[in-house]
């Protein structure tokens, strides 16, 4: 079935793969924008995004031949276009203000996180089948292939996420804004359960939150497999204590504890996530193969 479905042939001229995966991160791109335009449909906007891009994903893979390439370069250009066309706006909105101010709001937490799940999906999506597939009925190029488009997809996202970190902690926080401190447990997680609180801004921090250190603990498994467990526990809290101290140090947000505890759990739900799909990887290929994560095959 792999093997119909996977077109197999003679691998694309260099400038043709880079010009259709141009047009592989237009499609990706057009993905976000119904999103992008329901502002304030938070269930609407996560499911627009997982179903265009799902579907996107599928076509590319039956369709182009040697797929997996051309998609880990689509997947790149994508979050590569979205990053210039931010600094780009941010960029005139400057000009437009005749001086050079604090960063101006063009990109809210909503529209990062909805181009991450689009991405995301697109990822995802192959590196399942990648784990599902049985060695000995890959097509020929099917493996090489898949560690071109991992080790692409992979490098570029890196890039963005620290970006994207960089705009949530820093840029979009103007110094001498609200600050406050929250030491009581859970104590924001139940306001943002409160019917009266559930708005779309706290749907959006909440998920923020919780996903914001998956990236983190997921790709440091994948590229550092033996970690102490001590230091797997300690990374995550250290780093968002040093975030929230620094957020209230400076006066551009609150020290809370349940962001503390949102982002570790986010950040070891990844690992964890990780290390199942190693173990899957191995039952599914009866031991001849441990991860589905190692760069440095079929270069």
């Amino acid at each position: 079935m792999m093997n119909k479905l996977y077109r197999e042939s003679f691998i694309l001229h260099p400038a043709l793969q880079w010009l259709i995966a141009a047009a592989v991160a237009i499609a990706y791109y057009l993905c976000c924008l119904p999103s992008f335009r329901l502002i304030g449909h938070f269930t609407v906007q996560i499911l627009l995004s997982i179903l265009f891009s799902l579907i996107c994903t599928a076509g590319f893979f039956v369709l182009l031949p040697r797929s997996l390439t051309v998609i880990g370069k689509g997947l790149s250009l994508f979050l590569l276009g979205i990053l210039a066309k931010t600094m780009f706006d941010q960029i005139v909105l400057q000009i437009q203000a005749g001086r050079l101010s604090w960063w101006q709001y063009t990109f809210f937490y909503d529209k990062p996180m909805i181009v991450s799940f689009v991405w995301a999906v697109g990822y995802v999506s192959l590196m399942l089948l990648r784990l599902s597939l049985p060695m000995k009925n890959s097509p020929p190029h099917f493996m090489s292939d898949y560690t071109r488009f991992f080790r692409d997809s992979t490098g570029v996202f890196l890039f963005f996420y620290v970006c994207v970190l960089i705009y949530c902690f820093i840029l979009q926080r103007e110094p001498g804004g609200e600050a406050g401190v929250n030491l009581v447990p859970f104590a924001m997680i139940a306001e943002y359960f409160q019917v009266s609180s559930a708005s779309y801004e706290n749907r959006f921090y909440f998920l923020g939150n919780l996903l914001c250190f998956f990236p983190f603990g997921f790709f440091l498994r994948v590229f550092r497999v033996k970690t102490d467990m001590v230091r797997i526990i300690l990374i995550p809290l250290v780093c968002s204590v040093v975030i929230e101290a620094a957020q209230l140090l400076l006066n551009m947000g609150h020290f809370d504890i349940d962001d503390i505890l949102m982002n570790a759990f986010g950040f070891y739900f990844g690992y964890f996530l990780s290390y199942l799909l190693d173990l899957a990887r191995t039952k599914i290929s009866a031991g001849e193969e441990q991860t589905i994560f190692a760069l440095a095959e079929h270069n």
